[in-house]
C-alpha cells in the first residue's frame, strides 16, 4: 500500500484537536463545569438580584479568554506554523508494511518501526501515530485510495500498536 499527498494546515488543526481531546469522563466534567460557569454568569448579570461585585467580570473574562484561545489563537498559531515549516508542505509518500511506516519526501527518507510507535488515535480526517506522549506522525485519510485501504491500515495498527 502506498499513500501519497501533502499535509495541510487543516490536518494540523485536526490533529491538535484530536491530541487535546480529553477522555469522555473529563470531557463530560469539563462541559458540566462550563455549563455551571455560564449559568452562574447569567445569574450574576440577569438574575433577580444581579451581583454588583467584580466576580462576574472575572468569570466573564475567563470564559472570553478560553473561547478566544481555542477558537482564534490556536487555529491562527497552527496556520502560521504550517506556513513557516516548508517541509510540511512538500509531497509525502507513506508506505506502511509489517516492519513499520516508511516516509519519503524530496528531502529524504525515514522509517518508523512499529515498535517505536507507542500508541495511535484516529478521527474522521486522520490517524495520529504517537512516538512519545506529545510527538506524533500524521496519516491523513485522504491519502488512501479507498475505504478498504483505510480499514486495512486500521487493522494493521490494531495488530501492531496499542490504541491510546
Amino acid at each position: 500500500m502506498e499513500l501519497r499527498g501533502k499535509l495541510t494546515d487543516h490536518d494540523l488543526r485536526s490533529a491538535a484537536w484530536l491530541h487535546s481531546a480529553p477522555r469522555k469522563f473529563f470531557a463530560a466534567l469539563g462541559l458540566l463545569v462550563l455549563s455551571l460557569a455560564v449559568w452562574a454568569l447569567c445569574l450574576a448579570f440577569f438574575g433577580s438580584k444581579p451581583d454588583p461585585g467584580w466576580g462576574k467580570w472575572v468569570l466573564l473574562a475567563i470564559l472570553v479568554y478560553l473561547f478566544a484561545h481555542y477558537l482564534v489563537y490556536v487555529p491562527f498559531h497552527l496556520k502560521r506554523e504550517y506556513r513557516q515549516y516548508k517541509a510540511l508542505q512538500k509531497e509525502l509518500l507513506l508506505s506502511p508494511d509489517a516492519s513499520g511506516l516508511t516516509m519519503t519526501t524530496e528531502n529524504g527518507k525515514g522509517i518508523v518501526p512499529w515498535s517505536d510507535v507507542r500508541s495511535w488515535k484516529e478521527n474522521k480526517v486522520l490517524f495520529m501515530l504517537y512516538v512519545t506522549d506529545r510527538l506524533y506522525h500524521l496519516v491523513p485519510k485522504r491519502f488512501f485510495a479507498s475505504a478498504a485501504d483505510i480499514d486495512d491500515f486500521r487493522a494493521m495498527l490494531q495488530r501492531l500498536v496499542r490504541r491510546k
